[in-house]
Formats: C-alpha cells, sequence, structure tokens
C-alpha cells in the first residue's frame, strides 16, 4: 500500500488507483468476519439489539416508545438516537444479527479513512496555500489515508458498535464540509457543516462539546489567514471578512438551533444526570478532604487557603489526566487497558509512527503555527470529555481526537517519504511498516478473540440459548445472579418480541429488578435454598439451576438432598464457562 505511493510521478491515474487500494483494503479490515470478533456483543450492544429487534416488529423501542424518539431510555443508560436508527436500516437489510448492528460501525470507519485524507488536502490547501505542490498534498492525502485504514484504534472501534465511533466520523465529515466551503467560497456547502455536527451531537454526547469549539476554531484559523493576506488598513481588512464572520455565527446558530429538540427532550434531564453521576474529577469529594488536610497543615493562612483550594486540586486531576491520555505509552504502545478499547500490546498507533508523529509535529509548529494551534486546539478539546472521568486514559472517550492526530502523522510520514530519496530506505521503511500491521492483525484475530472473551460477555448468547431450551422443556430454571444485565441476552436472542415486551413491567428501565414480577415464564434469576429445590422435584416441575460452571459445581458437591446432571456450556472461543443442572431427588 505505501509502496504505490513511491511513484516518481504521481499521475492522476496512479493517484486513483492508489486511493482505490487504501479503501478497498480498509473495507476489508473492517468487514472481514465482522460480528464474529470480537467474540461476542457487550451489555450496550445487545441492549441496542434489543431495541432494534422491538423496532422492526412493532415500530415502538423495548419501552413501548415511538422509534423517532431522540432518546432512548434503553436499560437506563439512556442512548442517542442515531446509531440504533442506523443499525435498524441495517437489521432491516440484513436481518438481525450481530454483524447488521456492527455494520454502521464498520460503514463509518471506512468514512472517516476517506474524510481524514481529504480534510488533511483541504485544510492545507485552505491555510498553507501554495507553499506545498500538488504532489505533495496527493502524498499527503494518501499517507493519512493509510494510517487512519491501519491504527489498532481505527481498526478496532470499526468493529464494534460504539456510538462514539460514528460519532466521530460525522464530526470529521462536518469539518471537512466547513473547510471545503470556506476554500471554495460556498455556503451552502459550509451551512452543512452545523448539520453533519448535530448529527454527530445526536450519536454521541461528548461531541456537542467538541464541534462548537472546533468549528470555531476553524472559521478562526480562515480568518486570521485571510486577515494577513488581505491588503490595507486594518478596520478595512476586518470589513472585507464580515461575510466570513456572519457565516460563523448562522453556522453557530444552525447548530444550536438544531440541538433544540434533544435539549427539550423528555428524557434529557435524566440523560445528564446519569452522565454526570459517573465518578469524575468534577464530584470527587476526596479532593475538598485533601484540600483541606494541606490547609490545616500548612496553617491555614488567607495564601494557604488560596494555594490549596480544592479547584487547584481538581485542576492538577484534570491535568493528570490529560497526561494520561497524551502518554506516548498509551498512544504507540500499550493503548487502552480495557479489552474492550484496546489488546494492551498495540498502541492506538503503530510505534514506527512515533518518529512520524514528532516530526509531524515539529514541522506544523515551525512553519504554520496558525494550524499547528488548531490541531493542538481540536486534539486538546477531544481529551476533555476523556479526561474528566477518573478511570484514563480512555481510548473511546477520546475518539474525537482520531482525525486531528492522523493528519499530523500523515503529514510526518509524508515529509520524510519526500525528503528520502534512496529506494533502499524506502522499502525498508514499508517493509517495517507492513510487518507491524501484519502482527497486529494476526494478533488480533489469533490471539485477542479468546483474550478479550470475558470483556466482551462471551458465552453469554449460548447460555441464554440453554436456558430456553431448559425452559421449552417445561422446567422451572433458577438462573444465579452473576449478572444483573443477563435478561438482555434473553430478550434479544429469545422467543419474545416488542408487543411482549410492552406488555412487561420495569423499574427505572430495567425489566429485572427488585419490586416488580417476574416477566419471563418460569425462568427465575436467584438460586433458591435445597428446601426449595426438593419441593419442585416432589411437584414435578422438574427444577433445573443454571449459571457460572463453578458456582452451580460447587453447589451441586455439597448438595445432600438431590443430584445433579450438569451440562457445559461452552462460550464461543469453545472455553467451558456455564453449566445448566438437572435435579433429580437423591
Amino acid at each position: 500500500m505505501i509502496l504505490m505511493i513511491s511513484s516518481s510521478s504521481m499521475s492522476r491515474r496512479w493517484f486513483c488507483i492508489t486511493f482505490g487500494t487504501i479503501v478497498l483494503l480498509s473495507a476489508v479490515f473492517r468487514f472481514w468476519q465482522l460480528g464474529q470478533v470480537p467474540v461476542s456483543v457487550y451489555w450496550d450492544e445487545v441492549a441496542m439489539m434489543v431495541d432494534i429487534k422491538s423496532v422492526l416488529s412493532t415500530g415502538l423501542d423495548m419501552h413501548g416508545r415511538p422509534w423517532y424518539q431522540l432518546i432512548y431510555p434503553s436499560y437506563g443508560d439512556y442512548k442517542l438516537p442515531v446509531y440504533i436508527w442506523a443499525a435498524t436500516a441495517s437489521s432491516k437489510l440484513f436481518g438481525l444479527s450481530e454483524f447488521s448492528l456492527r455494520l454502521p460501525s464498520a460503514i463509518s470507519g471506512v468514512l472517516t479513512v476517506i474524510v481524514s485524507g481529504l480534510l488533511a488536502r483541504v485544510l492545507f490547501r485552505l491555510v498553507v496555500r501554495n507553499t506545498y505542490s500538488s504532489k505533495f498534498l496527493d502524498t499527503l492525502q494518501l499517507f493519512v489515508m493509510v494510517v487512519v485504514s491501519t491504527s489498532p484504534w481505527s481498526l478496532m472501534f470499526s468493529r464494534t458498535a460504539f456510538e462514539g465511533h460514528v460519532g466521530q466520523a460525522l464530526l470529521g465529515t462536518s469539518m471537512l464540509l466547513a473547510a471545503y466551503g470556506l476554500l471554495k467560497k460556498n455556503t451552502w456547502i459550509f451551512l452543512l457543516s452545523p448539520v453533519f455536527g448535530a448529527l454527530a451531537t445526536y450519536t454521541y454526547y461528548s461531541v456537542r462539546f467538541v464541534w462548537l469549539a472546533v468549528f470555531v476554531g476553524l472559521c478562526l484559523l480562515h480568518f486570521s489567514q485571510k486577515f494577513s493576506a488581505e491588503r490595507g488598513q486594518a478596520i478595512q481588512r476586518l470589513t472585507k471578512l464580515k461575510i466570513e464572520l456572519a457565516q460563523m455565527i448562522l453556522g453557530t446558530f444552525i447548530f444550536i438551533i438544531c440541538l433544540v429538540p434533544l435539549l427539550n427532550s423528555p428524557l434529557a434531564k435524566d440523560a445528564d444526570r446519569f452522565r454526570l453521576g459517573t465518578d469524575s474529577v468534577l464530584n470527587n469529594t476526596n479532593l475538598v478532604i485533601q484540600s483541606n488536610i494541606y490547609r490545616e497543615i500548612a496553617g491555614n493562612t488567607n495564601i494557604d487557603r488560596l494555594f490549596y483550594n480544592h479547584w487547584w486540586l481538581m485542576l492538577r486531576e484534570l491535568f493528570k489526566n490529560i497526561s494520561d491520555n497524551t502518554s506516548p505509552l498509551f498512544m504507540f504502545v500499550n493503548g487502552d487497558p480495557n479489552l474492550r478499547h484496546g489488546t494492551t500490546q498495540f498502541g492506538l498507533f503503530f510505534i514506527i509512527l512515533l518518529p512520524a508523529f514528532v516530526i509531524g509535529s515539529v514541522l506544523l509548529l515551525k512553519r504554520h503555527l496558525a494550524l499547528a494551534v488548531f490541531i493542538l486546539s481540536w486534539w486538546t478539546v477531544a481529551l476533555l470529555p476523556a479526561s474528566v472521568p477518573e478511570n484514563t486514559p480512555h481510548a473511546l472517550r477520546s475518539l474525537n481526537a482520531l482525525v486531528p492526530l492522523c493528519i499530523v502523522i500523515g503529514f510526518g510520514t509524508s515529509w520524510i517519504w519526500e525528503k528520502v530519496s534512496h529506494t533502499g530506505i524506502k522499502f525498508t521503511m514499508s517493509l517495517f511498516f507492513g510487518i507491524s500491521l501484519i502482527n497486529f492483525l494476526s494478533f488480533y484475530t489469533a490471539v485477542y478473540p479468546k483474550l478479550s472473551a470475558n470483556d466482551w460477555q462471551s458465552g453469554f448468547k449460548p447460555f441464554s440459548k440453554a436456558v430456553f431450551e431448559a425452559q421449552q422443556a417445561q422446567s422451572i430454571v433458577y438462573v444465579e445472579g452473576f449478572d444483573d444485565r443477563f435478561y438482555l441476552w434473553l430478550m434479544a436472542y429469545g422467543p419474545y418480541g416488542g408487543d411482549t415486551f410492552h406488555k412487561w413491567p420495569t423499574n427505572n428501565y430495567k425489566f429485572v429488578s427488585s419490586g416488580i414480577p417476574n416477566n419471563f415464564p418460569n425462568i427465575l434469576f436467584a438460586l433458591p435454598k435445597d428446601e426449595q429445590l426438593i419441593q419442585d422435584i416432589q411437584e414435578n416441575k422438574r427444577p433445573v439451576i443454571a449459571g457460572r460452571t463453578t458456582e452451580i459445581a460447587t453447589r451441586c458437591a455439597t448438595a445432600t438432598l438431590y443430584t445433579c446432571q450438569l451440562i457445559s456450556i461452552t462460550d464461543e472461543t469453545g472455553t467451558p464457562k456455564f453449566v445448566v443442572a438437572q435435579l433429580q431427588a437423591k
């Protein structure tokens, strides 16, 4: 893929061939075994499947609310609608499955590859103007595409149903429309940007904090370049920018107006309360206690109260979290320790690209300071939603920084490629990059599925099917309470439909909870005492206990009133994980 870029004359024909090859390979990386790797769906994904299942059959979500609602209550975590709408459309076309659920994210991954390359080209034309040749811009565009296409960060999130991944693709598309509209002086294209920005916000919550800052930053970047290029007095030059200034204000206004329905949603306050309830530097009461302790130790003078104010401690904690999300180890070596967000063996980007990132950053700061400030601002603003919560680093919450980081790395790579004239060195660079890519793909497809299986709730699907088989055999099934969200798998893969869901009572949008009757006939979510099991056997209810292998095997081994016939349930990797025990009196 990289060797194609080494053509001494980047003709349009070769450019198109290389462009198409990158897009094709990026699609292969994202669509191959989509729905099978990772091996299973996790809580949020299966909850979306339940809503989609209900919408497809009734036009209403699992709680009987209309499909066009702007906030889905889901299982109490309040999801935004765009991903569910997109996955509903793909499920309508291909049937409800893990593949169709994750398809919108895979498409967004390919879209990000294309958008990032185009945005890099447009930004350099908009800001740098005639500094670089068309050949270099071709190289830049293609290298940025290669970086996105092969980034473990982009690849992994392209293969899972994370709303944040679709949100960042729409954010990048919005910035491309704004930059292209400014470049071509096309107001209509420019004003499509806030529409796509609003669409991105309706996809992932954190975009609402990022889009406005990046949009205004892009407009100010353009203003600064145009202002410096204009001749005449400062007042005259500012007057010439009034059209662009009016466009920025109008774009901001359109974005805000588009968000009004979301802000006025009856579930908006509940959704904000749910997210603000996450442990973060904003609600860390330990910082207040720590502040008081420091003041007392220091003497509690006015200066001490100033220097040891809890707001300073909060700011220090925020900067610490930002440093976690910008750490070279996180970005280029280990990645996110959460196995749903990373492999722990590879960074967000391959380590071989670290020199390109450093060189690209230095060159931007030295040659194009305004552009460097814009990209750095985008990165910083994108990291804030990822740095306020306590658990850092966080690859998912920082996804809005994917595009600007890839532009920096792509710029550094393009500069290195242009400066290196020796074919052997270029071949060696390509070889090491290819080895890095093959190493990652091999690990991701051969090792990662089993390594990350538990993090993806592996075995929940086959276990839910085993529970239903026992239920259909007219047994009463007692399910160990190993996870209070397991019922979502029963709803997604069971014989129930939307009409049934709508009749079931809920407690805080949960279908299994204390204080509500059992919604699943002959399936109870707790293991009873042995006396109850014996009574069920005597009444010919054919009791079955089901749950994790260790827990059920231990229960059966210590039972004195009954014997167990254990049926092992393996997860998607072939690892025994659950058992179903049929009971008989001794």
